[in-house]
Parts: C-alpha cells; sequence; structure tokens
C-alpha cells in the first residue's frame, strides 16, 4: 500500500504505461527500464515527465485496477454526449475567444468559400475539380460600420446569389432569419470541426473529456466551459 504522503504526491500525476522490460544496467549501476505509453496519454506524459531528471513513482497497476480502469473510460467515452450537447447549449462555438482560438477568420472563409451554397447546394465554379462558392457576408446593426465586415460571420453562396443579396437583399433569397439562421449554422459547424481535427478524433463524442479541458486551459478558455465540465 502507498504511504499517505506518495498518495499526496502522486494525485493528479499518473498516467498509466505499459512495462517493455530491463534495457541494461548503466556504468554508475543504474538500471534501465522501458515503458510504453498509450498515444491517448501522450499530452499527459510530456507535460508530467517532459524535462529529463524528472523524478517518477514506478508501481505494478494489477489486472483488476486496469481492468477497472479501462471500465471507467468506457462509460466516460459513453456519457461524453451530454458534455458536447452542454457545449451546444451554451454557446460555447459563438464565443469570439474561442473562435479565435480555433483559428482565423481568413481560415473560416476560406473553409466556407469550400462549402457549396447553402441556398441551392450548388458552386460557382471548381477549381482543379474542387468546387467554390462565395463567402457572402452576413451584416447586421451595431457589429459593423462603412465597410466593416464582422469576423466568422459569412455563408457560402454562389456569385449570382450574392449579387442578388447585394442588389436585391435579403428577402429576395429567404429573409433575415434565413440568413442568421446560416450564419449561426456554418460558424457551428466550422468550430465543431476545427475542434476534431484538433484533438485527432473524427467526433467529439470519442474525445475524452479531459482532453477538451486540457485544450481549453491551454488556451486560457476553461472559464467559458459550461458547468459541467467543472463539476
Amino acid at each position: 500500500m502507498r504511504s499517505a504522503r506518495c498518495q499526496k504526491a502522486c494525485a493528479g500525476s499518473m498516467i498509466e504505461a505499459i512495462s517493455r522490460g530491463c534495457k541494461g544496467t548503466l556504468s554508475d549501476g543504474t538500471v534501465r527500464y522501458v515503458v510504453d505509453i498509450d498515444p491517448k496519454y501522450a499530452t499527459d506524459a510530456a507535460k508530467l515527465f517532459g524535462m529529463p531528471g524528472s523524478p517518477v513513482v514506478l508501481a505494478r497497476l494489477t489486472q483488476e485496477a486496469a481492468q477497472a480502469s479501462a471500465q471507467d473510460e468506457t462509460i466516460a467515452a459513453n456519457d461524453s454526449g451530454k458534455y458536447i450537447a452542454a457545449l451546444y447549449k451554451s454557446g460555447f462555438w459563438f464565443n469570439p475567444k474561442v473562435l479565435a482560438a480555433l483559428g482565423t477568420d481568413d481560415e473560416y472563409r476560406v473553409w466556407i468559400q469550400r462549402q457549396p451554397s447553402a441556398f441551392s447546394d450548388e458552386f460557382s465554379e471548381y477549381v482543379n475539380g474542387e468546387g467554390r462558392c462565395v463567402a457572402a457576408h452576413v451584416r447586421r446593426a451595431g457589429e459593423s460600420g462603412t465597410g466593416y465586415k464582422a469576423p466568422y460571420a459569412c455563408i457560402p453562396l454562389t456569385d449570382m446569389e450574392h449579387k442578388i443579396q447585394h442588389q436585391q437583399g435579403e428577402s429576395a433569397l429567404g429573409g433575415q432569419a434565413w440568413f442568421d439562421k446560416q450564419r449561426a449554422a456554418y460558424v457551428q459547424e466550422w468550430a465543431h470541426s476545427r475542434l476534431r481535427e484538433i484533438l485527432g478524433v473524427e467526433s467529439l463524442s470519442q474525445a475524452p473529456v479531459y482532453q477538451i479541458l486540457y485544450w481549453a486551459e491551454q488556451n486560457e478558455l476553461e472559464r467559458y466551459l459550461p458547468a459541467v465540465f467543472k463539476a
């Protein structure tokens, strides 16, 4: 059993690994052991042990403890849906600082231009076989002045549809409510896809909650996370 002192020192600083055995003895008699760390713990490992000379404690993980750990991770993965739903419900994806951490407005517009038209599902043109649309800005009172274009505030339209938007107004394509809905849907989709790319997962439901928390902390965004992440 670990001492209370050891338990206190190790709290929150442990990750699982697999021993690959002794790899020799150094000239001073030090025995060198090698361990493999699962990729899902790579970030934590770098944070905890990235500096050479960091003191560590080794302990054998029993089969029962390993099974319990795996079961806990499975439960966490199955339960991750409520965390992702909370991100949507809280408006996390629309926070300007969250968007800035996910990518620039220029990157967002490049992504928009590669989406089919929100109105007709068509492209204006094709470049090297890849469809292109116009990143049409949706302007609203209170967030723009003369010539100002709010960041993360455009939707994909064909060139013709974009001209109609400017010449005849939003009512000719669906109305203000439709444009507002599309603007919100696209920025949310982009933000969601960017976080998937950053975390290296196909679906956010595959990302452990601690991974999302760590990303938020690294970007000083934890204050904007919904309460369920802080429980």
